[in-house]
């Protein structure tokens, strides 16, 4: 039916150029009747480049290239929200900077991906390494971190003297790279309790006690790259750009037995949550963190 719709549209724009030679008309009338008939023809094809997508099940999704898809912006919109141009949005994505999925020929970028871009600003220092990053997050818990040489430890350490977490946010986004999921929920209790997750998130505040209720029905986890692949296929999770209800932060190999632990560290756990697109959850988060990195 697309393809017919379209051949229909391109055999008409001919048919009309032919017309067009013949009209008694001027050419200021002429442009006027040309923009209203390409404002129809635009609208007529954005209808019918929507594409059915199928999730989980009979869960369905609606691939809006044009006009976006549920919590997520187009990059032209992402441009817009963090006051930069889209070519700049494109290089964050190319570089792994600013997380974003493909959707036809358009990248669509999550919400909560561009919120959290906005906080943590354009000019706050180099990225810190993985293991770094984790190495600070669990020093500013008050946990050791052994397998580091003393003296990047007696750094890290000197760091979080002179800066709190909440400053050096896009220094520590390469702690895991999230990519979210749907699954039947009834599968969600089991997913909670696999031992190679770490809860993070509303997950992780809920597990923790820290003053979140509401998250039964998602999972929020850091996970290592070894165990990806199994942890997917072992819980039937499937990529999911529109609704769903699993996020999984992929964690490169840091020379360490990954996790370290089955819920993430307040630090963590606070940085995920002003990711968040809930109110409540990144209140919380900033509370958490207004009491860390000193």
């Amino acid at each position: 039916m697309r393809v017919l719709t379209l051949v229909g549209c391109y055999a008409k724009a001919v048919e009309t150029a032919a017309e067009l030679r013949s009209w008694p008309i001027g050419r200021g009338e002429l442009h006027r009747w040309v923009a209203a008939e390409g404002a129809l023809l635009t609208t007529a094809t954005r209808a019918i480049d929507v594409q059915r997508l199928h999730n989980y099940g009979d869960n369905t999704m609606v691939d809006e290239t044009l006009v976006g898809i549920s919590g997520h912006l187009t990059v032209a919109q992402a441009a817009q929200v963090l006051g930069v141009s889209a070519n700049q949005v494109r290089q964050l994505i190319a570089t792994g900077e600013l997380e974003a999925v493909k959707a036809g020929p358009a990248w669509m970028i999550p919400q909560r991906a561009v919120t959290s871009r906005q906080d943590t600003g354009w000019g706050a220092g180099r990225r810190l390494a993985p293991v770094n990053a984790w190495a600070l997050l669990l020093l500013a818990d008050g946990e050791e971190v052994p397998w580091l040489p003393r003296r990047t430890r007696w750094r890290l350490r000197h760091y979080l003297d002179v800066h709190r977490l909440v400053e050096i946010r896009s220094r520590l986004v390469d702690r895991g790279r999230p990519s979210d999921y749907r699954v039947h929920p009834s599968l969600l209790d089991g997913l909670r309790d696999d031992p190679a997750l770490m809860l993070t998130g509303v997950t992780g505040a809920m597990a923790r006690r820290l003053g979140l209720v509401g998250g039964a029905g998602s999972v929020d986890a850091y996970v290592g790259g070894a165990d990806l692949d199994r942890v997917v296929d072992h819980h039937h999770l499937r990529e999911s750009s529109g609704d769903p209800n699993v996020t999984l932060r992929l964690v490169p190999p840091i020379g360490i037995a990954w996790p370290p632990a089955h819920i993430a560290p307040v630090s963590a756990i606070a940085l995920d949550l002003l990711e968040s697109t809930e109110p409540r959850a990144r209140h919380v988060g900033t509370e958490l963190l207004a009491g860390l990195g000193r």
